[in-house]
């Protein structure tokens, strides 16, 4: 399922604990209530195995407007972190019914970008059905130790 979200990436913080209550920031709560608008229309995943490919297009900063910077996309190094950026798309797609679990999620691919001149931010979300390996020796944790410098373990 292939899945274009126009709106600007927001990372979901650490929730605000209070002696009565336990919350999350008023911007994020809003980002969450228009994600949950827009994923609404989609149907539940049944797979118990999930690959999940996300891509993050960043606001481009206005200093990288003018005529000489180049029109395309970039590597986006600054804040916010991938994944806090992962972790609110996660919590959408669960809220949002789209997905049972994000525990069920056992792949995850995951790219910041800053927005060319002409695009708009936005998410886009490629989830993969079923759990086959492409190298089936890397799935899985072997049973036999490392010989290190540091000795066995």
């Amino acid at each position: 399922m292939y899945i274009k979200i126009d709106i600007e990436p927001v990372a979901c913080p650490r929730p605000k604990v209070t002696r009565y209550a336990t919350f999350y920031p008023k911007r994020y709560t809003q980002w969450r209530e228009r994600m949950l608008i827009k994923l609404s229309p989609l149907p539940m995943i049944e797979e118990e195995l999930l690959e999940i490919d996300l891509k993050f297009i960043m606001k481009r900063p206005k200093s990288k407007h003018r005529r000489k910077d180049l029109d395309q996309r970039y590597p986006h190094t600054k804040k916010p972190d991938i994944d806090n950026l992962i972790k609110g798309v996660f919590d959408a797609l669960q809220k949002a019914s789209v997905i049972r679990e994000d525990s069920l999620i056992w792949r995850v691919s995951a790219q910041k970008e800053v927005a060319s001149k002409s695009e708009s931010p936005s998410i886009i979300i490629h989830i993969k059905r079923g759990g086959t390996s492409d190298n089936p020796s890397s799935s899985h944790i072997t049973k036999q130790s490392k010989q290190t410098s540091r000795g066995i373990y």
